[in-house]
């Protein structure tokens, strides 16, 4: 699970119920910043969601876990 906040907290009102949060390119977007872009499936909005993740945490949330990370560390 992704630990990810609004960046506008009022964006979470535009959820409707049953409604999908794709977020295309997880990998390079948590990457790449603090910002994440998501649309939500059934509008079409798009809506910013940030985490504070460390570069360090980030590593072991795409390796699967911390098993997995300390598995592949050389």
């Amino acid at each position: 699970m992704l630990p990810l906040t609004f960046a506008n907290p009022a964006d979470f009102d535009l959820i409707e119920q049953e409604d999908t949060v794709v977020i295309t390119g997880i990998h390079a977007a948590i990457r790449g910043g603090k910002t994440v872009m998501a649309t939500l499936k059934k509008s079409g909005k798009e809506i910013a969601l940030e985490h504070a993740m460390s570069p360090r945490q980030i590593d072991v949330l795409i390796a699967g876990g911390l098993i997995n990370w300390v598995k592949h560390q050389s």
